[in-house]
């Protein structure tokens, strides 16, 4: 019996152009939904950011990344992107390096 070469075959076989588009089109719903979410943090990150101007894998370049001094400052309340009441589990390393 022949195994199965694809999980997902019509994900894993798509042509490029049609990749980059579906990529591009999650992208801009994550971009909106943390803008949306009211977090002080991603507001203040993404303010300069429209979704409609992320096109094409180079517009990713103009996203702003975050730094190791954002998750020390904000850690870990501070980058919530949904209302606590809707934790269900959260799990901090309080190792320090």
């Amino acid at each position: 019996m022949a195994v199965e070469q694809f999980w997902d075959r019509a994900a894993e076989t798509m042509p490029r152009d049609e990749l980059e588009r579906l990529q591009m089109a999650r992208v801009r719903a994550c971009v909106a939904r943390l803008k949306a979410s009211g977090t002080e943090f991603y507001r203040r990150r993404l303010a300069d950011v429209s979704e409609d101007g992320l096109r094409s894998m180079e517009d990713l370049a103009r996203l702003p990344f975050t730094t190791k001094s954002d998750l020390r400052e904000n850690y870990p309340f501070g980058l919530f992107a949904v209302p606590s009441h809707e934790i269900v589990r959260m799990v901090v390393d309080e190792r320090r390096k």
